[in-house]
């Protein structure tokens, strides 16, 4: 990705045997892909966890990239994403821009006091503070609320929802970096949800900018 892009172009070429024919003059293949693709989604849809977010992937989907993909779920694959019609070579799908965007604050007390816990506490921060910033930084105005140092904007719950439907592992406890981020920083904040936020940001982000580092997270691509 360019630095400093506020669009990411999301370019996929998809093969007749997954879901859609690239090329002309099939249009029976493509009826039949599309048919079996509708049948798919129509198949799970009943069973799949609302904490998944189908619908609401599904939602946002025709709201903001006028319905060209479709999730569903499959129990030995997880989440999946079709297309809803032919695309033609190097066509453009969609094109988003940054669900969240965070960047390293010098002049923020909050983040000099997150970089000196970070060396005081070596041994229990396992990565670099930008990481850990990112996830306080997707905290909400509520979860803010009581947090050191001021400076502090906190993100809007729609914004936080559709961050925690990234990929990560399941979190069933806190590791000792959160829970002294939860402490020092954030004593409004759950460790668990500090810790979640934490690993969605290092799995799922993307370089944006090299002065000051920041990385941005997308929702649909």
């Amino acid at each position: 990705m360019t630095s400093g892009c506020t669009n990411r172009f999301f370019r996929k070429l998809l093969p007749s045997s997954l879901s859609w024919s690239m090329g002309g003059g099939q249009r029976e293949q493509e009826k039949q892909s599309s048919a079996g693709n509708q049948k798919l989604q129509e198949e799970h849809s009943s069973a799949v966890p609302l904490s998944l977010g189908v619908q609401h992937i599904n939602h946002h989907s025709k709201e903001h990239h006028a319905d060209v993909m479709g999730c569903s779920y499959l129990p030995h694959k997880g989440r999946i994403l079709t297309a809803k019609r032919a695309f033609s070579d190097g066509e453009i799908i969609l094109a988003e821009s940054p669900l969240h965007i965070v960047q390293e604050d010098e002049s923020s007390a909050a983040f000099q006091h997150l970089q000196g816990l970070c060396k005081t506490y070596s041994d229990d921060f396992d990565y670099d503070p930008l990481w850990f910033w990112c996830a306080l930084q997707s905290l909400t105005g509520d979860q803010l609320h009581g947090a050191k140092f001021g400076g502090w904007k906190g993100i809007d719950v729609i914004t936080q929802r559709n961050l925690l439907l990234l990929h990560h592992d399941e979190v069933h406890e806190s590791s000792s970096a959160s829970d002294i981020l939860a402490h020092e920083l954030a004593p409004g904040a759950d460790p668990i949800l500090i810790e979640r936020l934490t690993q969605i940001w290092v799995l799922n982000c993307f370089e944006y900018s090299d002065d000051p580092q920041g990385y941005a997270t997308y929702f649909f691509s």
